[in-house]
């Protein structure tokens, strides 16, 4: 799970926190086709903004707690607000 290897503080879990922006989760809801009537961003912010009640810890918004993460919900505030 991505989250857990973002979660984590080794060097190797940093390289996956950098890979793995909501942007590129947003490039891969569009490349693998977003549900209907749902855009990539759409389903992107649901994912990462989705409360588990399975799981409380890490959550998905840990993809969201850095420079990458703040820059993509400024570009998407109008989704954000759909969303949430």
């Amino acid at each position: 799970d991505v989250v857990d290897a973002v979660w984590a503080g080794s060097a190797e879990c940093q390289e996956v926190r950098a890979r793995w922006t909501p942007g590129l989760l947003a490039e891969v809801a569009r490349v693998g086709g977003a549900p209907a009537g749902r855009t990539p961003v759409h389903t992107t912010l649901t994912t990462l903004l989705r409360i588990r009640p399975d799981r409380r810890w890490p959550p998905r918004r840990t993809l969201l707690a850095n420079e990458a993460g703040d820059a993509f919900l400024a570009r998407h505030a109008e989704a954000v607000a759909e969303v949430v």
